[in-house]
């Protein structure tokens, strides 16, 4: 996951590997969240797990990306966040 710490651009590419072992999810099955906001204008690549986006300019401060992916069903979720700071 990326960026981490802090970093000195507004505008950071924000990286991460969203996959599970049977390599079912699809773009659908994830939710990538911004400082509490949804962002939808994200993308991933089931054949390796990448999802990547580029948020508009962020103000200084902590920032904190949540991925939350799981089956269509909901039965198997998983969460993991991130924060980052644009100084």
């Amino acid at each position: 996951m990326s960026p981490v710490g802090n970093i000195s651009g507004s505008r950071p590419t924000v990286q991460a590997t969203v996959a599970d072992s049977a390599s079912t999810l699809s773009k659908s099955d994830i939710n990538v969240y911004l400082d509490g906001e949804a962002v939808t204008a994200f993308q991933y690549r089931r054949t390796n797990g990448s999802l990547s986006f580029t948020p508009s300019r962020l103000p200084s401060g902590a920032h904190t990306v949540e991925i939350v992916a799981g089956s269509a069903e909901g039965s198997k979720n998983a969460r993991k966040s991130f924060t980052f700071v644009v100084s």
